[in-house]
């Protein structure tokens, strides 16, 4: 007998649908306005009433988000490819919906033995948001723990691991960011609209000179160590989906570099095995699009890649680059990603489609094996790792074991989510700069004329290169570009968020930002002004500072002091 997992079965709890709506609007609305808790969110049950239909609109992801994504189609004609995972055997699973609210109700184990190398930040020196990065490390019992009642809108699949009713003790994030860190990217290309009506200067710079060089360095001359690293044992999940514009085929060639650049930071750290979960027959092109890219630049003598666009006309479909499997899972079952709230919440999907994997559910032996792979018998799996396509993972060789040794020990690991600033040092050379200039010009395009922060104005011009040997130490939990002086909302500028108010504040001036004064940056950036501006060296060159909710680190030669000194 099959069940059916669907959106009333696995989002309603045992005391009805109301009170786990309730949770979820309070959750998404905490989400949405920055607060630290659902808890701190629930007490103003007038802005619930007032905003609720705001939370649905802004956060169920229906038809794009900001960056352009395809987020709310449903495949009307299921595909019957090998991709297409099937609804598992009541038999075998029991009750997804059952199996869920009991692993709500248990709380995920950890030893008391923390590895001596791992520096972690206290949890109560952390917010829920804080945690966020839709990105996560579980080993497989803590992953398999994951509650697919509570994974109700996308951000959900972040949320529910690190315990989003209450913090699970597991849930762990580093002093010094550069341990664990990732970089999600599209909010940076869509301050610069480069899907849109922006120069298409800036966007062959994004993709051919910033990807491209990303690529180059990650991929080229065999990167990836000749044994393979402590965190093979690793499939990771990237939940797809593609981006979209009316420029020609900005689209594509965004989405594949994009995609690829994730799977080279993951390839870089050695997990064993890549899995893109996607939907419609468009996504698995795009899917395998980056896949080619990502072999085009592993292949290509000394990194130089001559024709990009055989990526788009090649039948190769690559399956493994170094000691990393790369697969892509199709997914035509809408009531593994179609939800009350969301039409394509595939984070939900790509939870339900490893955990039955994982947990030996599916009703056929070849389902397994989308998921798992054949190289090595399911039981070699022992951690999962979920992330975005435009989100890229930058972590120290010296912590692959480490990292290994605490999620055998019981621990859960939340990167730090960076989040990248338009900055002069970004922008493209000018097609008259002289080479021999020490002193070189940049392109300045009218249509983004005001959208980056000038490089010869300090602090932002003060730009520290985060190399092997230097740290950045967390510094507490106070987020100081969204304090009480300049307003706590993520989106206190007409929309915009709290980092881009500069940005929206320059545009509205029609001045362009290297004809303002040194006081006007100053004003128009005053809430980035606490951060330390960096790149990081193994990255790809984009300059960063805070966290998306605003917190912060500073750079260090020294190591990070221990939290538990």
């Amino acid at each position: 007998m099959k069940i059916s997992i669907s959106p009333t079965n696995h989002h309603k709890s045992n005391s009805g649908s109301s009170r786990f709506f309730k949770s979820a609007v309070l959750c998404a609305l905490a989400y949405a306005f920055g607060l630290s808790s659902s808890r701190d969110f629930a007490n103003n049950n007038s802005l619930v009433m007032q905003h609720n239909d705001r939370m649905l609109a802004s956060n169920n992801h229906r038809g794009m988000d900001n960056s352009g994504r395809r987020t709310s189609v449903v495949s009307e004609q299921p595909w019957s490819a090998k991709a297409r995972a099937k609804t598992p055997r009541k038999a075998k699973s029991h009750s997804l919906k059952a199996n869920a609210n009991k692993q709500s109700s248990e709380p995920a184990s950890s030893s008391n033995t923390i590895p001596s190398a791992l520096n972690l930040i206290p949890n109560d020196q952390l917010k829920l948001l804080d945690y966020f990065s839709d990105s996560w490390l579980l080993n497989k019992k803590n992953f398999l723990k994951v509650p697919l009642s509570q994974i109700g809108i996308v951000e959900d699949a972040c949320l529910a691991a690190i315990g989003k009713r209450q913090i699970h003790d597991h849930s762990k994030m580093f002093v010094d960011w550069t341990d664990f860190m990732v970089m999600h990217l599209s909010k940076w290309w869509n301050e610069l609209n480069i899907l849109g009506d922006g120069d298409s200067t800036m966007f062959d710079h994004t993709t051919g000179t910033i990807f491209g060089g990303y690529l180059k360095k990650i991929l080229g001359r065999n990167r990836q160590p000749a044994n393979k690293s402590p965190l093979h044992p690793t499939i990771a999940m990237i939940a797809f989906a593609p981006y979209r514009s009316s420029k020609g085929n900005r689209a594509e060639v965004l989405t594949a570099h994009a995609l690829a650049s994730t799977v080279a930071s993951l390839y870089q750290v050695g997990f064993g095995r890549v899995i893109v979960t996607c939907n419609g027959i468009s996504d698995v092109t795009r899917v395998h699009e980056a896949f080619r890219l990502v072999h085009l630049y592993a292949t290509a003598t000394d990194g130089v890649v001559d024709d990009i666009n055989s990526i788009f006309n090649s039948v190769q479909i690559p399956t493994q680059i170094g000691n990393t499997e790369l697969a892509a899972v199709r997914i035509t079952n809408t009531t593994w990603f179609k939800t009350k709230w969301v039409k394509h919440n595939m984070p939900l999907a790509a939870v339900i489609g490893m955990q039955l994997a994982l947990g030996g559910k599916f009703e056929y032996d070849k389902e397994t094996r989308y998921w798992l792979g054949t190289k090595h018998d399911a039981s070699y799996w022992k951690y999962v790792y979920l992330t975005e396509p435009d989100t890229l993972l930058h972590t120290k060789e010296s912590m692959w074991k480490p990292i290994q040794e605490g999620l055998d020990q019981g621990l859960s690991f939340f990167p730090h989510r960076l989040q990248p600033l338009p900055h002069e040092l970004n922008l493209p050379p000018s097609a008259d700069d002289d080479p021999s200039n020490n002193k070189k010009k940049k392109h300045i395009s009218k249509k983004y004329e005001s959208k980056f922060i000038p490089n010869n104005v300090p602090p932002f011009s003060n730009v520290t290169n985060l190399d092997e040997s230097r740290h950045c130490c967390d510094d507490g939990p106070e987020w100081p570009g969204r304090s009480e002086e300049f307003g706590i909302q993520q989106r206190p500028c007409g929309g915009h968020w709290w980092w881009g108010c500069g940005y929206q504040q320059a545009s509205s001036s029609n001045k362009p930002v290297l004809d303002q004064t040194k006081e006007e940056v100053l004003e128009n950036h005053k809430r980035l002004i606490p951060y330390p501006m960096m790149t990081i060296s193994k990255g790809t060159g984009i300059v960063f500072a805070p966290t998306e909710m605003g917190r912060r680190c500073l750079p260090s030669r020294d190591p990070c002091k221990r939290s538990d000194s």
